[in-house]
């Protein structure tokens, strides 16, 4: 809008107008595609609002309308750092579980059975937008003489799982007592189960630290682009995914879920999220 009005000497509002509807899809759910959610819609003017409701009715399901923009951004950013702030406070009760030596899944279970408890699981956070949108408001926050105490307070626990995980996987390696023979696969690379997207990945990043240490380790995704084959030194066949000796899960898609009850039972997987 800034750069419209001073490349073209338009006023917003009089000779263009600028409405703004967020992203909201949540990517690999398919019980909240793009026609199934509530669309917020902004405009904030009475010049073809009624044609814009119409419109975006077409395609989502209910249309939320408001006449402000910026607090239709900041309502999609708080959604996300919401999200991010819960899964670090799992991925930490997680961790704290491990060195107590307790059963993390008996200890959500029993909690899960108090009516307000919000169940959820830990894992590696990774996309386009959770890992940045805390960082967007806190940002914008400071600039206007605010500290945010909580909005950061996922980033590091979340970003610090990915070497967490790397650990406990060469920690199981060496358990099994895995020598240099065994063909060893990293299963799901992208930052979401049944996405293809790679930005951010967690799973990629611990993919590319272990190739470093294991001179036969592979990687399968099959939901990821074959361009990307060799690039990151995958498999993309599933005659070449069952040929392995040991299978990392990290992203679990529903197709390598199906592929790996095809293995026989001599087959080690380590699945350390439980995911």
């Amino acid at each position: 809008m800034p750069l419209l009005q001073k490349k073209n000497s338009w006023k917003e509002g009089l000779d263009f107008f600028v409405g703004y509807s967020p992203e909201r899809v949540n990517p690999g759910d398919k019980n909240h595609d793009l026609n199934k959610i509530n669309k917020i819609l902004a405009y904030p003017y009475s010049y073809l609002k009624k044609d814009l409701i119409k419109l975006y009715s077409l395609i989502s399901k209910k249309i939320i309308f408001s006449e402000n923009i910026k607090e239709a951004e900041a309502a999609k950013v708080i959604e996300n750092i919401q999200r991010d702030v819960n899964i670090g406070l799992i991925n930490e009760i997680y961790l704290v579980c491990k060195k107590l030596k307790l059963d993390f899944n008996n200890v959500i279970d029993l909690a899960s059975t108090k009516w307000n408890f919000l169940r959820f699981s830990p894992g590696l956070v990774g996309g386009h937008c959770l890992p940045v949108d805390p960082y967007y408001l806190a940002y914008i926050s400071k600039k206007n003489n605010f500290e945010t105490k909580i909005t950061l307070a996922g980033r590091s626990i979340n970003d610090a799982m990915a070497k967490t995980i790397k650990n406990e996987i060469i920690y199981e390696i060496r358990k099994n007592d895995i020598n240099d023979k065994k063909k060893i696969v990293i299963c799901g690379l992208s930052y979401k189960k049944d996405v293809a997207d790679l930005r951010n990945s967690l799973s990629l990043k611990i993919y590319n630290d272990l190739k470093k240490k294991y001179k036969k380790i592979k990687g399968y995704d099959p939901l990821i682009d074959s361009s990307y084959k060799k690039k990151y030194n995958l498999i993309n066949s599933r005659n070449e995914f069952l040929k392995f000796d040991i299978y990392i899960l990290l992203t679990n898609h529903s197709i390598i879920e199906k592929n790996l009850k095809l293995l026989p039972k001599k087959k080690i997987i380590i699945n350390l999220l439980g995911n």
